[in-house]
């Protein structure tokens, strides 16, 4: 259809419209729908129905079976959204059931997270709590606090740590190189005090950089070859770029090149 038979926005399509609009130099056509663009271009007016639906994707005029009003210029409702398409049935795969909240224990763990700090979490769900209440009855309970009892195994000393122990977790501080083994329950306002589930011992590694470390680092043979060869193709003595004479065998360890077998060196002592 040539351009002077087109009569309406539906008789273009967007790119044609864009190119013309283009060699126009019209300014902002880039952003510009369908139907703004028929109407920068001076072709006439989009209306309102096609205005509407040209810049839903796909949709370049008005729908079939408009009525009267839409035609008249009234607005036209934007189509409907085709059905969710329904998903594709996989393969059923089993994946247990799901974790509980709770497995009925009365149970402390304590996990050391650097020098200084231990996390501890707790469930409190084995009866113990009943049992105290049996033997003490509720008032005691309800008046006394609940801690945490930090033993320093290696200090020979105990602390107590206030906590809520309705919160399951708590972190707890400590001293580095110690051992430790914690106690959560209850402390009555004389002192005593009950315990209701006791961790496993932990003990917290030293504080500062480490001591031990390697004086020095070799390569293994077959991996400064294959290192090498990656940056250029220097071979022994005999630089292939300027990039991969960075990467040359070290002058210093050259007389022990004969030595050095696939199977490499170690870090330390420079034994096979």
């Amino acid at each position: 259809m040539a351009d002077g038979e087109k009569r309406s926005v539906g008789d273009w399509t967007k790119r044609e419209l864009y190119e013309l609009a283009k060699k126009k130099a019209i300014k902002g056509r880039g952003s510009m729908g369908k139907a703004a663009l028929y109407e920068a271009l001076g072709l006439g007016s989009a209306g309102p129905v096609e205005a509407a639906v040209t810049g839903v994707p796909g949709v370049t005029s008005a729908p079939a079976g408009a009525d009267a009003a839409t035609s008249a210029g009234a607005p036209a409702a934007a189509p409907a959204p085709p059905p969710p398409s329904a998903p594709e049935a996989g393969p059923y795969v089993e994946r247990g059931a799901p974790i509980p909240d709770t497995y009925g224990e009365d149970k402390l763990m304590a996990l050391v997270r650097d020098p200084r700090w231990v996390f501890c979490y707790w469930e409190l769900e084995g009866g113990a709590c009943q049992r105290i209440i049996d033997e003490r009855g509720s008032d005691f309970l309800s008046s006394a606090a609940w801690v945490v009892r930090e033993h320093n195994l290696t200090a020979g000393s105990s602390t107590d740590a206030p906590v809520d122990a309705g919160a399951g977790n708590w972190y707890l501080k400590v001293e580095p190189e110690s051992r430790y083994r914690f106690e959560i329950g209850v402390v009555s306002p004389g002192g005593e005090f009950l315990a209701v589930a006791s961790s496993a011992e932990v003990e917290t590694p030293p504080e500062g950089v480490s001591d031990e470390v390697d004086e020095q680092w070799m390569l293994v043979r077959a991996d400064l070859d294959r290192l090498i060869e990656a940056m250029g193709g220097v071979q022994m003595g005999v630089p292939g770029s300027a990039l991969g004479k960075r990467f040359e065998f070290p002058k210093e360890l050259a007389r022990f090149s004969g030595a050095i077998s696939s199977r490499g060196i170690s870090s330390r002592g420079g034994r096979r």
